[in-house]
């Protein structure tokens, strides 16, 4: 369980507040990692936040997006490319993206001050003019129309669009770009840098766990890896990583504990009963989480099996 902090109200983020606040009108608190790379972001740094699923990664490059667009209102072009391996993604994002933009409306009375689209493949040619048109802000598409955009003369207004004037490259799920098509999306990313106008483009990447070791290790294997994808310096400063705290008590149960609880009927099944269980308690400290110096660490299926057959 990640660790939250209350980041809004300490940070220069513009109207973060009519954007990002739950059903009872109350301004988000998020994650640890969440505030390290939107800080980062906020400096005009590129980053890479490495953490498990559900974590919020894609908070992190939106937040920036969302503002550097508020602090450079009615500036045309495409500013952010936002690039996903599947256009599930795409579309998932574009929901949220809309959610935000409701958001916005109820609390302000007024639309978002920029605008954002998806590029698929899936459009019908209407849209697809429509985009070339008018383009937004934020275009959501992937690597294959990204490639698609950089060679075909329908797409002309398009391209001229975002290389005049794109701030921001991102890519989720950056895992999934390896061998090959790693390397073919890296020569593109490099393409698109040699031809935009801004050469100082901030590069963001969002992954599951891409390497193993300690905590520097992984940062420094991981900012090797974007290095080479996005042929931007990155350093072990430029990785997030997430901070993990336990839900359950930290003191692993006794032999005799654990034996007690598999043999008695688990009739309280709220919440709170089941963080206080033994069996939660030692499933949680020896399989999933394992403790490297001050930090906290998801463990390694290998190990935590390993570890599970020792303490059995």
């Amino acid at each position: 369980r990640p660790p939250r902090s209350t980041l809004f109200p300490y940070t220069t983020l513009f109207r973060s507040n009519d954007i990002f606040y739950d059903q009872a009108g109350e301004s988000w608190t998020i994650y640890k990692h969440q505030t390290e790379a939107i800080l980062k972001g906020n400096e005009g740094k590129g980053f890479i936040v490495t953490s498990g699923t559900g974590s919020g990664k894609s908070l992190t490059y939106i937040s920036t997006i969302f503002n550097h667009l508020f602090k450079n209102p009615n500036k045309p072009g495409i500013k952010a490319i936002i690039v996903y391996p599947l256009n599930a993604l795409i579309n998932s994002q574009e929901t949220a993206l809309c959610g935000f933009e409701e958001n916005y409306k109820k609390r302000t009375g007024t639309n978002l001050p920029f605008t954002f689209a998806k590029y698929t493949g899936q459009e019908k040619q209407e849209v697809r003019d429509n985009l070339s048109a008018n383009p937004p802000d934020i275009l959501l598409t992937n690597y294959m129309m990204l490639e698609l955009l950089m060679v075909r003369k329908a797409d002309q207004g398009l391209r001229k669009s975002f290389l005049e004037h794109i701030e921001y490259l991102v890519y989720d799920e950056l895992h999934v770009y390896k061998g090959r098509q790693g390397a073919d999306v890296s020569l593109l990313n490099r393409r698109i840098k040699s031809a935009a106008s801004n050469k100082n483009i901030i590069c963001i990447g969002t992954s599951a766990t891409m390497a193993s070791g300690t905590i520097e290790d992984q940062k420094q294997e991981v900012a090797k890896v974007a290095t080479r994808f996005f042929d931007s310096t990155f350093s072990n400063e430029n990785v997030i990583v997430e901070s993990l705290t336990y839900a359950t008590k930290v003191e692993i149960p006794s032999s005799n504990k654990l034996k007690l609880a598999l043999a008695t009927e688990l009739k309280d099944k709220s919440k709170d009963a089941l963080l206080e269980n033994p069996i939660a308690i030692w499933l949680e400290g020896t399989i999933a989480i394992r403790t490297e110096g001050e930090n906290k660490r998801r463990n390694d299926p290998e190990i935590g099996r390993a570890s599970c057959r020792e303490r059995v």
